[in-house]
């Protein structure tokens, strides 16, 4: 079962959108990557796109003002066409993650 063109599209455009938003709110402080099922191509046309977000943050505190701002700037950005409600959950123990779109798992990560 491969996607079809249109649902390709799609997905990329989603991704670019997502990045130019880190870039316009973190110019290269933070940089995002794609990374699971979709990075590899072994995706379903139903699985999610992971993005994880790497900062030079430590855990703690200023992760969170970043995931708060970035969360922000997606909810303000004019890349969609309906503003997205974010979801975060805060209190995760492996990762941050704010849910804008089904088919979208953002993460912050900390190196």
């Amino acid at each position: 079962m491969r996607p079809k063109k249109a649902e390709l599209k799609a997905r990329q455009d989603l991704i670019d959108k997502i990045f130019g938003i880190c870039d316009a709110e973190f110019d290269a402080a933070a940089e995002p990557i794609v990374f699971g099922s979709y990075s590899t191509g072994l995706y379903l046309p139903t699985s999610d796109i992971d993005i994880v977000v790497m900062t030079g943050e430590r855990a703690g505190s200023p992760s969170l003002n970043s995931l708060f701002r970035l969360s922000n700037a997606i909810e303000r950005s004019k890349a969609f066409s309906v503003p997205p409600k974010m979801q975060l959950i805060t209190g995760a123990r492996v990762s941050l993650s704010p849910h804008l779109d089904p088919d979208l798992d953002l993460d912050f990560q900390h190196h």
